[in-house]
């Protein structure tokens, strides 16, 4: 390119920056990223936040606050984006003292922290046990305007269960709204919290969460969930609820697949009613569910007690 007379500009630049990040070629992209300031080429934002998100992945901290610094003299201003990169790496080396003042000086420049600021200090608050200050910075989060998300919840509400917390746990679900599409589900992470609320042996309010979302006609809800909680309720002893749950599945049109099968009839035939075992197996043969080595595992143990004809 420099070759035939074309001088590369700042978006050239950025785009190989990047590249080489992508690679993990750090010293040739430091190269160029010094290279492109002895060009005169002045770095764009974008060109400082991808150069600090490498820095920081390759662990240069300091380094990275140093760029940080020198983007400020350099007239260009960080947004949140380049600041919540510097937050999360802060937590990832248990520096939460230092990514909250990174934090708390944002607001201070005028800048509004968006959701993955908030979340990702309430997450570390909550992994190191500061559930009060989680919850402090959430109302805060809260009355700033700032809408919170399901992975925002799921963080807040396993910390809460996980250290004792139940009341306010409760609290949180009861603010979990669906309303005017203004809380945007995401339903692996509802199915995960679900998952870990059974396993934390909070069997009532996991029901209730479910009942609560996943009921609605309007929400659309994957297989997965369903055998989440159906192995969660065969596990507790809840078989009625679980075949309950299933035959729900199959009134919402929603296909079974192998492990929604195999969970249930391990769990009946572990509760010796080994008739529901050979009827789901009936019914795996109907609706054309291929086998797999956890269901040949309980044929064979059904035909080691006889009970198959």
């Amino acid at each position: 390119m420099v070759a035939f007379g074309c001088r590369p500009n700042v978006i050239t630049y950025t785009t190989l920056i990047h590249g080489l990040c992508c690679v993990g070629d750090w010293e040739k992209c430091k190269s160029l990223f010094i290279l492109m300031m002895d060009q005169g080429v002045r770095p764009s934002i974008v060109t400082f936040s991808v150069v600090i998100d490498e820095l920081c992945k390759k662990g240069k901290l300091n380094k990275a606050n140093s760029l940080l610094e020198l983007m400020i003299q350099s007239g260009v201003d960080p947004d949140v984006y380049t600041y919540s990169i510097l937050i999360s790496v802060y937590c990832l080396v248990d520096r939460i003292g230092d990514a909250r003042k990174l934090f708390d000086s944002i607001t201070r420049k005028g800048y509004r922290p968006n959701v993955v600021c908030y979340t990702t200090l309430i997450y570390w608050y909550c992994k190191n046990r500061n559930i009060y200050k989680a919850l402090y910075l959430y109302r805060n989060m809260i009355s700033e305007g700032i809408r919170p998300d399901v992975i925002t919840y799921s963080t807040l509400i396993t910390g809460l269960f996980l250290n004792g917390n139940v009341k306010d746990a409760r609290t949180l679900v009861n603010e979990m709204q669906l309303k005017d599409n203004k809380f945007a589900v995401d339903f692996e992470s509802l199915s995960s919290l679900i998952d870990g609320l059974y396993k934390t042996r909070r069997f009532k309010t996991a029901w209730e969460l479910f009942q609560k979302f996943f009921r609605q006609e309007n929400l659309v809800l994957k297989v997965v969930t369903y055998t989440i909680l159906i192995n969660a309720l065969c596990k507790n002893g809840k078989l009625e609820k679980a075949n309950e749950l299933f035959s729900h599945m199959e009134e919402k049109v929603y296909a079974p697949n192998v492990f929604t099968f195999n969970t249930l009839m391990f769990c009946f035939l572990k509760n010796n009613e080994v008739t529901r075992v050979v009827e789901l197996l009936h019914k795996m043969a109907e609706t054309n569910v291929r086998l797999n080595e956890c269901t040949m595992s309980l044929v064979m143990q059904l035909l080691m007690k006889d009970k198959i004809s």
